[in-house]
């Protein structure tokens, strides 16, 4: 049942404060790897559950490749800013995903709100990693997505917040290293994160490169090495053009989520009190003026 209510509505007693932002070059992330998903989903008109869980290789493979970013994200941007991963396996199942058109089925934060917040609560994480498996080739199992294996763009109460797929096979070597294969299986990790810094940059309007143009530049992705120059010279501004070098301002590297750390010594202020007295509002008007 929906009651409306008509009439006028107002608030008073509002408190503003001012907090110290965070202006360091070290981020902390958190790398949830949820190895169980247990819902239902819409496939081809029909409602099917879907139960699917990661093996113990899985895991090793995540847990390593989140280890290898740690040094690759100081490399990748001249020491200009440092990673701290932080890795939980989250045994709980996924038991809800979120769903559109241009992605298909992905997990938002309210998907894994539950299994997540207790431990986001208590830590000052700057960017969120939930990594999940959506397919099982030996069960002829698959949850329905757009082409993609890492996406981002997204935040969890104001902290960067990315999925990140592992392949439906478990003999992919997406996420492995091998010297003959592939040498950067923490490229996705690397990208999504880029889409923050990116969001951070647009929101605060810098003129900076797609993170997705790279052919536009002349990058190509590698066999070994997928996109790993292109990365580097986007983090440290060395994308060459005929008006001179592009990429990230170094600042961005700075330019982290505000959390409650940042108010822990707090000043409130008083620009919604009004002035008591005749000299009160004589005061307001000189501070409008000058």
């Amino acid at each position: 049942m929906t009651i409306t209510v008509n009439g006028t509505a107002w608030f008073s007693n509002f408190e503003i404060e001012s907090g110290k932002l965070e202006k360091n070059s070290e981020w902390n992330f958190a790398v949830f790897i949820c190895e169980n998903i247990n819902t239902t989903i819409e496939k081809d008109g029909k409602t099917e559950n879907i139960k699917i869980n990661m093996s113990k290789e899985d895991i090793n493979t995540i847990v390593q490749d989140s280890q290898r970013f740690e040094n690759t994200i100081a490399n990748l941007s001249n020491n200009q800013m440092s990673a701290n991963v932080n890795i939980y396996e989250v045994k709980d199942e996924i038991k809800t995903l979120s769903y559109d058109e241009e992605n298909g089925y992905y997990v938002s934060g309210k998907d894994v709100e539950e299994l997540i917040n207790d431990v986001v609560q208590k830590n000052n994480f700057d960017h969120i990693y939930i990594v999940v498996r959506f397919g099982d080739v030996s069960e002829k199992k698959k949850i329905p997505v757009t082409d993609w294996i890492g996406l981002g763009y997204m935040d969890y109460y104001g902290i960067g917040f990315s999925n990140i797929r592992l392949p439906n096979s478990t003999g992919s070597y997406t996420y492995k290293y091998n010297p003959n294969s592939n040498t950067f299986p923490e490229e996705v990790f690397v990208h999504e994160f880029l889409h923050s810094l990116e969001r951070n940059l647009i929101e605060r309007d810098y003129n900076i490169p797609e993170l997705h143009s790279y052919r536009d530049y002349n990058y190509s992705n590698e066999k070994l090495e997928g996109l790993k120059k292109w990365y580097m010279d986007y983090m440290q501004k060395k994308i060459k053009t005929s008006n001179g070098y592009i990429g990230l301002d170094s600042d961005v590297y700075s330019i982290k989520p505000v959390k409650e750390s940042c108010f822990e010594y707090s000043t409130k202020l008083d620009y919604f009190s009004e002035p008591k007295t005749i000299f009160g509002e004589i005061g307001k008007l000189f501070s409008k003026v000058i």
